[in-house]
């Protein structure tokens, strides 16, 4: 099985911007995500999601940025990360991460943290 093409790509849904990321998230593709993250918190996104769905692998330097994404957004604005993938997801337990970023399984439970946040 070929892996796929990197790609980020940003959407609005009315309340949340999602950032949809497919394909291996490492060292030459973190920089992509950087800059779409950039642009969304520079437009003055409140609540974003970032789906990893479509991620078949992600690294440290990956990791780094959505880290710094997620200190970045403490409070308001909110981040919320969508990882069904259990090997994904393993790497974001095996480094700790999985215990600074809010986790999702499913897109519902991903947005739906982001309504109990604007239900406060």
């Amino acid at each position: 099985m070929l892996p796929v093409a990197f790609c980020v790509r940003s959407d609005f849904d009315g309340v949340v911007s999602i950032i949809s990321v497919a394909g291996e998230l490492d060292i030459a593709t973190s920089p992509q995500l950087q800059s779409e993250l950039d642009l969304v918190f520079n437009d003055g996104a409140q609540h974003v999601l970032i789906d990893l769905t479509e991620t078949d692998f992600v690294e440290t330097t990956g990791l780094r940025v959505l880290l710094q994404a997620s200190r970045q957004t403490c409070g308001t604005p909110s981040l919320s990360i969508l990882c069904p993938n259990p090997r994904v997801r393993r790497v974001f337990e095996l480094t700790g991460v999985a215990e600074l970023v809010a986790l999702h399984d499913d897109r519902a439970s991903a947005l739906d943290c982001h309504g109990k946040q604007l239900r406060r």
